[in-house]
């Protein structure tokens, strides 16, 4: 399996059948590990009895089974079990223990393994781990449940096989205690060591080894002389019981539960070595005194050091999720005392800071900041003592001549002490800066539209009055007038040929003038020459009736090819021609004018230049009238552009390009 996937390889290679094998027979091999385990512990727990009581001091087989269980999958359980039989069979067989009492007692070693192991699995969600002060107090309180329940079972084997000459409260009592003490002594140990304890020797530097040798050596020598001293005397013992607690200590916040469980795994082996021997601080006259001594101190000692060790790994847990925070957080981070003084700090590029940090650590914001912005620093550092809402400060400073903006946060924390967190906002500024400019510009853009829109309806309303007053005054006298002409012929009907010829002529007049006054108005209102003829013959009928009206002399110029203009682009740029044309006979006093008309890089340029006084292009933007406007317009409808040149005195040059494609 690579990554959670399944990686296939051709039969017979050897390589594709390894990992499945490996797979295949982990049970085997975990179950073997447990039925060796099991039949040394047993031994060993049998060596560590105190006669002619038929309970050990340490029982390790139910605690390794317990371990077992804690870190096999549950479908195994039923195979380590099984495992564990013959082992338990070999072990005890030899000690003179009758058959029933060794399977009664197999009985209950695999009670309390099962209950203790299924209770805390299912309490911890099979989150098996003793590094949070959670999960430890969990696993006490499983390691007191499950032998205090198997060993009224236990207690009552002992009884029905009539097995020793203990009552059944006492052997209770000595079977508990025994079982708490391997619980809490040895099933930390398989678990800290199986989670990660033996890879992390393979990454462990020299030092540690070098620490870890010396805490050995230190443990060693401790326990010698604590434990195994045969004149002890009542003023020693406290002493002798607390020369092991610095190395338990040492071993427990330097090395976590890993090297706590070892360390706490070592004292009580000699503890009880040196009880069951006669010498040592826990030797009385009673060996079931000796026994339940050893036995409440190591408890004790497990359980105090067990809680230390969760605390420290959950305290290294935070610190270097702390640390991986910092080092994922680009703001700037400071340590301070409520009255100012800088104490530590965090930087990912100290480019960022305002002065090394030589110059402000163990020093007063006064001594390091602007005076303003340091008293600004000292008002908020006194209402964090307050109040528990952040406080917030913006300020500016100067840094590699630029000017940079900053949003501090001050925060109080235990004691007096405050953490300001600092964020570079510069780019926040500009952006916040270019949006408001923006704004101003759309709100500028809005009042420019309203204001259009409103100049265009009075142009409208100007066009309809003018188109109006042409009907009225010119097509409406020349059809009054026609009108006339036919109602005069028909009372002299009838004329002589002669006379009738030279009145219907005159009538002739009449209606072709009045055609052409309608067709001029038509070509004003839609150039139907434009949509049939092309943007070139459009323009050169429109400028032959503008130099007759205005008389001024316009040429043209036009480079387009064979290739047809676009309805779209041509009457934009007939628009905008026309519209050059209107301004140049109205404002520019010009007698003369060019048009020219190309093909440029995809594009239709017009350009319209004249000989006349020009005007000032901004001046008239904001104060002219609708014209430049209504060009500027069309040619972004199309996404075209608009260039002007004009100064006074020096003539006017429009450029309006279209692209021919969108």
């Amino acid at each position: 399996m690579i990554g959670g996937t399944t990686v296939s390889q051709p039969v017979g290679t050897g390589e594709a059948t390894r990992p499945n094998l490996s797979i295949r027979y982990r049970p085997v091999l975990a179950a073997l590990l447990v039925s060796a385990a099991y039949y040394l512990g047993a031994k060993i727990g049998l060596a560590l009895t105190f006669q002619p009581h038929p309970v050990s001091t340490l029982w390790p087989p139910n605690s390794i089974l317990f371990a077992a269980l804690l870190l096999s999958p549950v479908r195994w359980w039923w195979f380590l079990l099984a495992a564990a039989f013959p082992a338990h069979i070999l072990s005890e067989l030899h000690a003179d223990i009758p058959l029933t009492m060794v399977l009664c007692w197999f009985v209950s070693n695999c009670s309390e393994a099962l209950i203790g192991a299924s209770v805390f699995r299912y309490l911890t969600r099979n989150n098996v781990s003793l590094d949070t002060m959670y999960s430890v107090g969990l696993f006490i309180l499983v390691s007191l449940l499950a032998p205090f329940l198997s060993s009224f079972l236990d207690a009552a084997f002992v009884m029905l096989n009539k097995f020793g000459t203990s009552s059944y409260w006492n052997v209770f009592r000595m079977r508990f205690f025994s079982n708490v003490f391997a619980s809490l002594t040895l099933v930390p140990l398989i678990v800290t060591w199986k989670n990660g304890g033996i890879r992390s020797l393979y990454a462990a530097p020299p030092a540690r080894y070098l620490e870890a040798s010396l805490l050995a050596t230190g443990l060693l020598i401790t326990g010698m002389i604590s434990f195994g001293s045969s004149e002890v005397g009542a003023n020693t013992t406290p002493a002798l019981l607390y020369l092991p607690l610095p190395f338990l200590l040492w071993a427990t916040i330097r090395f976590g539960p890993r090297g706590s469980s070892a360390a706490v795994m070592a004292v009580s082996l000699f503890a009880i070595w040196g009880a069951i021997n006669g010498i040592g601080p826990f030797v009385s006259e009673i060996p079931e005194i000796n026994a339940l001594s050893v036995q409440l101190f190591m408890i004790v000692a497990a359980v105090t050091l067990l809680f230390l060790a969760a605390v420290t790994s959950e305290r290294d847990e935070t610190a270097q999720r702390n640390r991986a925070m910092l080092r994922a957080n680009p703001d700037l981070v400071f340590l301070m005392s409520r009255d100012g003084v800088y104490l530590d700090y965090h930087a990912r590029p100290e480019s960022e800071l305002f002065r090394t940090p030589e110059m402000f650590i163990g020093k007063n914001v006064r001594d390091v900041l602007p005076p303003e912005l340091a008293e600004d620093v000292s008002k908020c550092l006194e209402k964090t003592a307050s109040t528990n809402e952040p406080q917030v400060l913006e300020y500016s400073l100067t840094m590699n001549g630029e000017e940079s903006h900053y949003e501090a946060r001050l925060i109080a924390m235990e004691g007096d002490k405050c953490l300001s967190i600092v964020r570079n906002v510069t780019d926040r500024q500009k952006a916040a800066l270019a949006l408001r400019e923006s704004q101003e510009k759309l709100h500028h853009s809005h009042t420019q539209i309203r204001s259009l829109l409103g100049r265009l309806i009075d142009v409208q309303e100007a066009e309809r009055r003018r188109i109006s007053r042409e009907l009225h005054d010119d097509l409406n006298q020349k059809i009054a007038t026609l009108s006339i002409g036919i109602s005069r012929l028909k009372r002299r009907v009838p004329l002589p040929d002669e006379e009738l010829i030279e009145e219907l002529d005159e009538l002739r007049e009449h209606t072709n003038r009045l055609a052409n006054e309608i067709r001029r108005l038509s070509h004003q209102l839609h150039p139907a020459v434009l949509e049939h003829l092309g943007l070139v013959t459009a323009l050169e009928s429109y400028i032959g009736g503008f130099k007759d009206e205005e008389q001024i002399d316009v040429r043209l110029k036009a480079e387009l090819g064979e290739e047809r203009v676009p309805f779209q682009a041509s009457i934009c740029i007939y628009r905008v021609a026309v519209e050059a044309l209107r301004n140049v006979s109205r404002h520019s006093g010009a007698t003369s004018a060019e048009i020219s008309l190309k093909r440029v890089n995809g594009s239709l340029e017009l350009k319209v230049s004249d000989s006349g006084k020009g005007f000032d292009v901004e001046k008239f933007r904001k104060d002219g009238g609708l014209g430049l406007v209504s060009i500027e317009e069309r040619l972004r409808l199309l996404r075209g552009t608009c260039e002007i040149d004009s100064s006074p005195q020096k003539g006017t040059t429009l450029v309006a390009r279209v692209p021919l494609t969108h």
